[in-house]
């Protein structure tokens, strides 16, 4: 009878351990992102976005904007932005909810509140239409460059700015 106890107890325990393996955890939902290739820049470079963890099959719009507000905003909360891009996650194999797009720096924000890009930081966000922003990165406009950027001591070095606004002083 002491032996039936302790076989039938084994024989439970393996049982329970090989259906806790057998069970299918269930799967883990992907927050989605995106990633910003390169993160900073001039007007008019081009920009790539690698994003993942979206809806399949649905359309994903980028903004760029002066304009800092949290994930999880209503889109229409950006004072001054402009919609750079609009692309449709993955139908591929392998890809569904992913995407892989790119879009040229703009030179001036259009919708809202209008305004010239001039170096300092942006934001990039993503959303679905018009809904709220699924996902913010910082991009900054890279206001000056040197050339050379090393030498030695009375090396001529050239300066040159973009996107700067018409009314501020520059203090080199």
């Amino acid at each position: 009878m002491k032996y039936n106890r302790i076989f039938g107890t084994l024989a439970l325990a393996i049982i329970l351990a090989l259906l806790a393996v057998a069970i299918p955890a269930p799967p883990v939902l992907a927050a989605e992102s995106i990633i910003l290739s390169p993160s900073k820049g001039e007007i008019d470079d081009r920009v790539y976005v690698d994003g993942s963890g979206f809806d399949y099959n649905k359309m994903v719009y980028i903004y760029f904007s002066s304009d800092r507000i949290g994930e999880g905003s209503d889109i229409d909360k950006l004072d001054t932005y402009e919609e750079v891009k609009s692309v449709r996650t993955g139908a591929e194999d392998g890809d569904a909810g992913e995407f892989y797009t790119s879009f040229y720096v703009p030179e001036e924000l259009t919708e809202g509140d209008e305004e010239d890009v001039h170096g300092g930081k942006y934001y990039v966000y993503a959303a679905y239409s018009d809904d709220e922003i699924l996902v913010r990165k910082e991009f900054t406009i890279i206001g000056i460059s040197i050339d050379p950027k090393e030498g030695t001591v009375g090396t001529e070095v050239e300066i040159s700015g973009a996107g700067f606004d018409d009314d501020k002083d520059i203090t080199i």
